[in-house]
């Protein structure tokens, strides 16, 4: 029995959990190895069938199980009280798109240079992105990074899947309404998304498609430890609405599930992933089980909530 911690680090998670299927089955002589994966699943991402596990080590049930006891009637009187006390409303995506961008811009600087020299390589070899500079490239890449909706994709090689063709297209659609014009100029949106998708110039050599391949690897491989820094280990302790709601794996902006929801997610997983772990509470779970139940009664009372939060000073 192996839990593999973060496989979204590694250059070709699936190659590497078919490894060691095929090492375990040769050296042993049995079936399959029983593997669950720490995968971080966003509320309507699946894990790709293709991989050889068991299953999620079980964020995905922590927060669907957790969000039953979620009442949505508290939303907005929350929300309200929330950005009265604070003096100001905070919308969670943009936040999360903020602290991500703070997190390229300090603790994985080094990683964003990289990977745009690299970018800038590969550009210099073509005759449509040569005069990109350096900088607009930069631009391009931390804002599409910022906007990504999941953790990362898994591009390996031509044909590019529909989910990750339809993650690196919505990432884009955001990166480009929100980029300065003067600072990145539509083409380098356009030629950053034909370098993601794999759409290889029509003078590109093996080599080029080569080096082209390497650098969506290593962009893939930083998307996932920006998700994790710049909303799990920041934002998360920046918005404090319900904060039960903020768990590995949720997104707080969505105000619990319904009965609904949940037994389709039940069914869903029956089929798909019947041997999966089903956790409320692990070593990286801000909150136990029992702790974020206790905080999510106050989405049932909002009004009793609201009373004695508003008496104190914003400060405290």
């Amino acid at each position: 029995v192996l839990r593999i911690d973060h496989p979204d680090g590694l250059f070709d998670p699936k190659a590497y959990l078919q490894n060691l299927q095929d090492r375990y089955h040769r050296d042993c002589g049995a079936g399959e190895f029983y593997v669950v994966v720490e995968k971080i699943l966003r509320a309507d991402e699946h894990l790709r069938p293709d991989w050889p596990v068991a299953g999620t080590s079980g964020y995905d049930f922590l927060n669907k199980v957790s969000g039953i006891f979620v009442d949505p009637r508290g939303e907005k009187p929350l929300t309200r009280t929330y950005a009265g006390w604070i003096g100001r409303e905070i919308r969670f995506p943009e936040l999360a798109i903020d602290k991500k961008k703070r997190i390229l811009d300090r603790a994985l600087a080094s990683e964003l240079t990289m990977l745009t020299h690299r970018l800038d390589l590969l550009a210099q070899r073509f005759r449509a992105s040569r005069d990109f500079t350096l900088r607009a490239l930069r631009a391009a890449v931390r804002e599409v990074i910022a906007c990504f909706p999941v953790y990362r994709t898994y591009i390996t090689g031509t044909p590019v899947s529909a989910e990750d063709a339809a993650d690196i297209h919505a990432a884009l659609a955001v990166a480009r309404r929100r980029a300065d014009k003067k600072d990145i100029e539509p083409a380098v949106f356009d030629f950053l998304e034909r370098m993601l998708l794999l759409q290889y110039p029509a003078e590109s050599t093996e080599d080029d498609r080569a080096a082209q391949r390497l650098w969506v690897g290593r962009f893939q491989q930083l998307t996932s430890p920006v998700v994790a820094k710049g909303i799990e280990d920041t934002a998360f302790y920046l918005y404090h609405r319900l904060i039960s709601l903020n768990e590995v794996g949720s997104e707080p902006e969505r105000f619990g599930v319904d009965q609904e929801q949940l037994h389709a997610y039940f069914a869903d997983r029956a089929a798909r992933w019947p041997f999966a772990l089903s956790e409320l509470s692990t070593h990286d779970t801000k909150r136990s089980e029992d702790v974020r139940a206790r905080i999510h009664v106050l989405s049932e009372l909002p009004t009793a909530w609201a009373a004695p939060v508003t008496a104190l000073p914003p400060d405290i």
